[in-house]
């Protein structure tokens, strides 16, 4: 994150500072994780109410797993994201958190809900967050049309919807 403009992430828009780094240490064991977590809600351990959860990414499935039981056992959940190129959405996920929080957008708390790969599944996703109120609610990789009626029934909620690698099909 370029600190001076909050407008920008340094590294290539198709790489992440974790691909950077293991670019840069190929022996190592690279993970990426905690980014999509604000301070607060580790502490706490919990966002509106529900367990903070955090994303872990990389390549190394020992090294993950590891990482996975230290976050669970601190009392946290921990939610196996995938490879580390992942890792270039977990930053850019992070990067619109931090924006929209220190443009006072939207708050600090944040909570992901896995929409499980099923059409249901999500439309019972969105259905949760719009029942629990919050400011904005961000939709990750989701065919906006499918979810038309969801969206519309946040917006009459005055809920902000925003698409993050959303598209809709035609």
């Amino acid at each position: 994150l370029d600190f001076s403009t909050f407008d920008a992430l340094v590294v290539p828009s198709d790489s992440s500072a974790a691909a950077e780094l293991q670019a840069a240490l190929p022996t190592a064991h690279v993970l990426k994780a905690f980014n999509t977590n604000f301070a607060a809600t580790l502490v706490s351990g919990t966002v509106g109410g529900h367990k903070t959860t955090v994303l872990v990414a990389g390549d190394d499935a020992a090294a993950k797993q590891a990482l996975v039981a230290a976050i669970q056992a601190g009392g946290l959940d921990a939610m196996d994201a995938g490879a580390l190129s992942r890792a270039r959405e977990l930053e850019a996920l992070g990067f619109l958190q931090l924006t929209l929080a220190a443009s006072e957008k939207i708050g600090w708390n944040v909570r992901i809900i896995d929409g499980q790969g099923t059409v249901a599944a999500r439309s019972s996703g969105i259905q949760q967050a719009i029942a629990s109120k919050p400011d904005v609610i961000v939709l990750g990789g989701i065919d906006s049309t499918e979810q038309a009626t969801a969206i519309e029934d946040a917006a009459k909620q005055g809920i902000k919807v925003l698409g993050w690698h959303s598209y809709a099909k035609s």
